[in-house]
């Protein structure tokens, strides 16, 4: 008896302090269902007593968000059918107030009488899915600015590209670099160093100098002459800027 005591003991202490609700729920061939047994941390979840949850299951559909419970019913009936475990996803409306996203895992067993009983577990994922939200949202602000840059370049007569260092790459021309460089942007991609060769034998030096400081994360101004494919020689005024990757390396600009 001693011994089963501190089973008993060392069953609680687990269950209080894993950071999830576990729960064993049965439903009934007759189509009644409820728990059987929940850990106390359901209080922080359902917001409830575990004494009150499993006197009353219907207060855990009604918790269930308007938008979500046929979905869950169904989850639940195509498990109890194929005796399947399932792990979803859905929302509560705690009686607090506002809207609590859980994630609720459990593995079905049939009985002999009929009633099928799962044992699961479920978490609050609200932190999670915030933070989803923000990534999102974020996501969304970033192609946003991206449309806003390329109507701006598509529709300036200025050459805007961005271009990779290692390896050379050009990840951006604008159709004028076309109308200054005299090449098409599709060329200028195929060929990302063609825009460097084109640089008159003269400037070359002075350019690969500027180039390392915009690696450095330095604003650079010059001015410098290109040799067309036609053989026309022209001045540019070049402003270009280093960028940083998304590992903080500067190897963009």
């Amino acid at each position: 008896e001693a011994d089963l005591k501190q089973r008993e003991a060392r069953l609680q202490r687990l269950t209080a302090n894993v950071m999830a609700v576990l729960y064993q729920y049965v439903l009934h061939p007759d189509g009644t269902d409820g728990f059987t047994y929940i850990s106390p941390r359901c209080r922080e979840i359902y917001e409830l007593e575990p004494e009150v949850l499993l006197q009353d299951f219907s207060l855990v559909w009604e918790m269930t968000h308007p938008e979500d419970v046929e979905r869950v019913r169904q989850i639940n009936l195509d498990s109890a059918q194929k005796l399947m475990p399932f792990d979803m996803e859905f929302r509560l409306l705690p009686p607090s107030g506002g809207v609590r996203w859980v994630r609720a895992v459990s593995q079905p067993e049939r009985q002999p009488n009929g009633d099928v009983i799962w044992d699961g577990l479920v978490l609050d994922i609200s932190g999670q899915k915030q933070l989803e939200v923000e990534r999102q949202q974020a996501e969304v602000a970033s192609l946003q600015s991206q449309e806003v840059f390329r109507l701006f370049a598509e529709n300036s007569d200025a050459a805007i590209w961005i271009n990779q260092r290692a390896p050379l790459k050009n990840l951006y021309v604008n159709p004028a670099c076309e109308t200054v460089w005299g090449r098409s942007p599709q060329e200028l991609n195929q060929q990302p160093d063609a825009w460097l060769n084109s640089i008159h034998p003269e400037d070359q030096g002075r350019i690969q100098a500027v180039l390392e400081e915009q690696l450095q994360g330095k604003f650079t101004t010059l001015e410098y002459r290109i040799v067309r494919p036609d053989g026309d020689v022209r001045w540019l005024r070049d402003r270009s800027f280093g960028i940083r990757n998304t590992s903080g390396q500067m190897d963009r600009c």
